[in-house]
């Protein structure tokens, strides 16, 4: 999980990275099956507590205000929310890597 400062990258880009955690985590858990069952738990759990609901709202009005048009114009407010919700990011890279150490 990248730092995004206020005055670098792509808010659309930044929003599309989110987004992607879900498509990644099916196609995971899709691969390994049985085999990380509580891994893929702890990622749903997590996405749909802590990611749904931001990317649902910020999806609608990116597509709404057009954000791919015009990538330099920057949104304070989602920029805000997306640097709340790094920690939280951070914490479940964190413990998947715990679990991927685990289980070697």
């Amino acid at each position: 999980v990248q730092v995004l400062e206020r005055n670098e990258g792509n808010d659309a880009a930044a929003l599309k990275s989110v987004y992607e955690l879900f498509p990644n985590s099916r196609e995971a858990m899709r691969r390994h099956g049985v085999d990380c069952a509580n891994t893929a738990a702890l990622i749903a759990a997590f996405l749909n507590k802590h990611v749904r609901h931001f990317t649902a709202f910020w999806h609608k009005r990116s597509t709404t205000e057009d954000w791919q048009s015009n990538p330099t114009v920057q949104h304070d407010d989602f920029r805000a929310e997306l640097e709340e919700m790094q920690p939280k990011l951070r914490k479940l890279a964190d413990a998947l890597s715990h679990l991927a150490d685990a289980e070697l």
